[in-house]
C-alpha cells in the first residue's frame, strides 16, 4: 500500500508525535520522506524515544519532522528480526499504537487516547470506487443504518470477472482506523456484467466488513423445472417450456409419467416452490417471497406436492408479477381404470387382468401405494364402488 500523500501547500504543519505502548525496547522504527531514522531497518526505538506516562499506561514517545510545504509522504514501519508491519501512513498530531500485538511483530493496533471516528469510508480498487485506494472521496462514505450498522451501495458498476480488494478507513485517513487492520478484503465477481455492490460494516468486539454483488441489467432468463419422484428412488427433472396456442404465454411440462404417490416440486435456480395438494384438476398457489397465502409451516418449510394416482400428467405454469400458479391436468377419478368416468365392475376386472398378466399394467392400479398390484387394490376399487371410501 502506498503512503498517504498530503498536499499542504502554504500550510504550516507541526511535527507528528508518535506514542508506542510496548514493554519491548529492542525493536526498530524506520521512516522516510523526511527520514530521521537512518537506513533500513531504522533505529532501535530506545535510542530515539523517551518514556512517558499517560494515564495508567507507559509509552515510548518520539517525533517526526514536519512535512515540507510542497507535501511529502510520511510513513513508518515497526520491525524486529525481519518481521515488520505494513507501511503506516501518519497524519499530523498524536499517533497512538500498541506494538507488537500479542507478540506478533507484524501487527499493530491504534490505542488510547481514543480518536473519535466521525466517518467510515470504503476504499479499494478504482473499478469499485472510482479512484484507486482514495480515502478522501466522500461519495464512498458509509451511511449509518437503524440497526447500528453502516452501509454503502455502489450501483450499476461494470465489472469484469475477477477479484477486487477493499477495506474501510476512519476519518478519511489511513492511520486512525482500518478494517481489517492487516490486509484487504476481497470481492469475487464470477462473470462480466453490471452489478450493484453493497458494503456492510458491523461494529462490535470484532468489526465485520462484508460485500455483496447483485447482477443487474441483462438478466439471465428464469428456468423453471419440475422435480419429481418417490423418496426411495432417484428423482427426475423436466424443464418447463413455452406453451402452445392453447397455453399461450404460459409454461408447460407435458406428458410426465407418474407412479402412484409421486411427490413433486417446482424450482427456479436455487428457489423451491411447493405445498400440499389433493387429487383432481385444480389450480395451486406455489411459494414465492411475494405470496403469503400458502399452506406452509415454519417448522417443515416448503413441502412437495403429492399425486396419489399413477398416470400421465401435464403441468401448466403461469408466472406473473404478483405470484406463480400452476394447473395439473391428467387426474382420473380414483379407481377408474378405463377412463370412462365411472368406477364399476369393469375396473375391477381390469385390475384382475393386470394381476394375471393379461393386460398392460397401469400404475394407477396401485391404489394402496404399496408398489404392488394385488387383491388389496381390487378390494379398494370395490369399496369405491360401494361408496365406502
Amino acid at each position: 500500500m502506498s503512503c498517504l500523500l498530503l498536499a499542504l501547500v502554504g500550510l504550516q504543519v507541526r511535527a507528528a508525535d508518535i506514542y508506542v505502548e510496548s514493554t519491548d525496547s529492542t525493536f526498530n522504527v524506520y521512516t522516510w520522506s523526511p527520514s530521521t531514522f537512518g537506513e533500513w531497518p531504522g533505529e532501535v526505538i530506545a535510542n530515539i524515544a523517551t518514556r512517558v506516562k499517560i494515564g495508567e499506561k507507559d509509552y515510548f514517545k518520539f517525533s517526526l519532522n514536519a512535512l515540507s510545504e510542497s507535501g511529502t509522504s510520511r510513513c513508518i514501519i515497526f520491525n524486529k528480526d525481519g518481521a515488520q508491519t505494513p507501511n503506516i501512513s501518519l497524519v499530523d498530531g498524536d499517533n497512538y499504537f500498541v506494538y507488537p500485538v500479542n507478540g506478533d511483530y507484524t501487527c499493530y493496533e491504534t490505542t488510547n487516547p481514543p480518536v473519535a471516528i466521525t466517518s467510515y469510508t470504503v476504499v479499494g480498487d478504482a473499478a469499485l470506487f472510482g479512484s484507486e485506494w482514495n480515502t478522501e472521496l466522500v461519495e464512498n462514505d458509509m451511511v449509518l443504518q437503524e440497526d447500528g450498522s453502516y452501509k454503502l451501495v455502489k450501483n450499476e458498476l461494470m465489472l469484469s470477472a475477477g477479484n477486487y480488494e477493499y477495506k474501510v478507513v476512519g476519518n478519511h485517513v489511513w492511520s486512525l482506523w482500518e478494517v481489517p487492520q492487516q490486509g484487504n478484503q476481497t470481492l469475487t465477481i464470477e462473470e462480466d456484467g453490471q452489478y450493484d455492490v453493497t458494503f456492510i460494516l458491523t461494529l462490535g468486539e470484532e468489526n465485520v466488513l462484508t460485500a455483496m454483488a447483485q447482477r443487474v441489467g441483462d438478466p439471465q432468463p428464469q428456468v423453471y423445472v419440475l422435480h419429481y419422484g418417490k423418496q426411495e428412488n432417484e428423482w427426475q427433472d423436466k424443464v418447463f417450456v413455452a406453451g402452445d396456442d392453447e397455453n399461450e404465454g404460459k409454461l408447460v411440462a407435458a406428458d410426465v409419467v407418474f407412479e402412484p404417490y409421486t411427490e413433486f416440486g417446482v424450482k427456479c435456480g436455487d428457489v423451491w416452490y411447493g405445498g400440499m395438494a389433493s387429487g383432481g384438476e385444480s389450480t395451486y398457489w406455489i411459494h414465492a417471497t411475494w405470496c403469503t397465502d400458502i399452506p406452509l409451516s415454519a417448522e417443515e418449510g416448503v413441502k412437495n406436492f403429492i399425486i396419489y394416482e399413477g398416470g400421465i400428467y401435464t403441468f401448466i405454469l403461469t408466472v406473473n408479477d404478483e405470484c406463480k400458479t400452476f394447473t395439473v391436468k391428467g387426474f382420473n377419478k380414483r379407481g377408474d381404470m378405463n377412463g370412462d368416468g365411472e368406477v364399476d365392475i369393469a375396473d375391477v376386472n381390469a385390475i384382475i387382468n393386470m394381476m394375471l398378466n393379461k393386460a398392460e399394467v397401469n400404475p394407477a392400479a396401485d391404489l394402496t401405494g404399496d408398489s404392488e398390484i394385488d387383491i388389496a387394490d381390487v378390494n379398494m376399487v370395490i369399496d369405491i364402488m360401494l361408496n365406502k371410501i
